[in-house]
C-alpha cells in the first residue's frame, strides 16, 4: 500500500505504509536519532516535513491531581525524554497527551497542530511556532523541583490555550496575538518582551510570592495595547514598560491604595461603596506586598455596578495609587 496520500508531505500517516513509517519516526524521536535516512521530505524552509503526523493515542486508566492541576491517569502516552527536536515541521500533527521531559525544541513548527493535554517538564522551546494550534488543557508551565519550562521567540498566535496551565514558566519574546486565553492564569511566570492582542477574558497574571514557586519577576516590556480586556487581573505584579489598552491603568502600590480607599469609604452606605468595600477587602486577603501594582479597568466596574461604581473606584484607586 502506498504511503503517499493525505497531508502536505503526501504521506498518509494513518495508512498501513504510513503507519509503519510513523512508528520508525517515533522510535527515532524517542532515541534522539536523526531521520535523514528515512523517506521523509523536507519543506521549503529545509525542515524535516512531518506535517500531519499522528501520535498514537493513549487510554485512560484512572485520574490524578497535582500542583499543575487535575487530569487523567493514562497508559500508552507518547513520552519523549531528554532529547533535542530540531528543524521539524509538525504542522497539523495530532494526538492527545504528548509528554516531553527535559527536552529541547529548536526551530520546530507545530502550526495548527491538534495536541490537547500536551504536557512539558523542564523543557525549552526556541524559535518555534504553535500558531493556530489546539492546545486545550496543555501544561505549558510545570514548576517541578526548581526546574521550569522556557519559551523563547515562540509564537502562540491564534492558538487555543483554554484550560492551559502556566506555573513558573519563562516566556521570552513570545507572541500571544489572537490566542484564546480564556481563564488562563500565568502563575509566577516570567514574561519579557511578549505581545498580546485580541480578546482576553478572565486572564490572570499572578506575581505574588508563594512558597515552592519561583521568585516573581516584573512583567517586562509587555505590549497589551492591541488587546481587549474583560475581567483581566494583575495579582501582586510589578511592571516595567508595559503598554496597556486605552482606558486601562496600572495602580502603583495597589494594596496601600486599597487600604486608603477603605478608610475613605468608612460610613458610606451607598450600594456602590458597599460593593467597592467588598471587592477591596477581598483583594487585600492572601499574599502580596505593598510595592506591587494592580490593574484598573473602568469597563469591568461599569459591567459590575454601572457608571456610579466605576466613577467611585476610579476616583479613589487612581488618586490613592499615585
Amino acid at each position: 500500500m502506498s504511503a503517499t496520500r493525505g497531508t502536505g508531505t503526501g504521506i498518509d500517516w494513518r495508512g498501513e505504509a504510513g503507519g509503519r513509517l510513523a512508528a520508525q519516526v517515533l522510535d527515532r524521536l524517542r532515541e534522539g536519532k536523526p531521520l535523514t535516512d528515512l523517506p521523509v521530505p523536507r519543506d521549503r524552509d529545509g525542515r524535516t516535513d512531518l506535517s500531519g503526523f499522528v501520535f498514537p493515542p493513549p487510554r485512560a486508566v484512572g485520574r490524578l491531581s497535582g500542583l499543575w492541576g487535575k487530569g487523567k491517569l493514562l497508559d500508552g502516552t507518547t513520552e519523549l525524554k531528554k532529547v533535542t527536536l530540531r528543524g521539524l515541521n509538525l504542522s497539523r500533527a495530532s494526538g492527545p497527551s504528548l509528554r516531553l521531559h527535559g527536552c529541547e525544541l529548536v526551530d520546530c513548527v507545530l502550526d495548527r497542530a491538534d495536541l490537547p493535554d500536551l504536557r512539558l517538564w523542564d523543557t525549552t522551546a526556541t524559535d518555534c511556532s504553535f500558531a493556530g494550534a489546539k492546545l486545550k488543557d496543555a501544561a505549558l508551565g510545570t514548576w517541578d523541583r526548581g526546574r521550569r519550562n522556557t519559551w523563547r521567540r515562540t509564537s502562540f498566535a491564534g492558538a487555543d490555550l483554554r484550560g492551559a496551565v502556566a506555573i513558573g514558566a519563562a516566556f521570552e519574546e513570545c507572541d500571544f496575538r489572537r490566542a484564546r486565553l480564556d481563564g488562563l492564569h500565568f502563575e509566577q511566570c516570567a514574561l519579557d518582551d511578549c505581545v498580546f492582542a485580541g480578546r482576553m477574558r478572565e486572564v490572570v497574571f499572578d506575581g505574588r510570592p508563594l512558597p515552592d514557586r519561583p521568585a516573581p519577576r516584573p512583567l517586562s516590556r509587555i505590549d497589551f495595547s492591541g488587546a481587549e480586556f474583560k475581567d483581566v487581573e494583575f495579582w501582586g505584579c510589578r511592571a516595567e514598560e508595559v503598554r496597556l489598552p486605552d482606558g486601562i491603568h496600572l495602580v502603583p502600590g495597589y494594596r496601600p491604595a486599597a487600604r486608603r480607599a477603605l478608610e475613605q469609604l468608612v460610613g458610606d452606605q451607598s450600594r456602590e461603596a458597599l460593593m467597592l468595600v467588598a471587592e477591596l477587602t477581598e483583594a487585600l486577603r492572601g499574599p502580596g506586598d505593598d510595592s506591587a501594582a494592580g490593574l484598573f479597568n473602568r469597563q469591568d466596574y461599569v459591567a459590575a455596578g454601572g457608571e456610579a461604581l466605576a466613577e467611585l473606584a476610579e476616583r479613589l484607586l487612581l488618586r490613592n495609587g499615585r
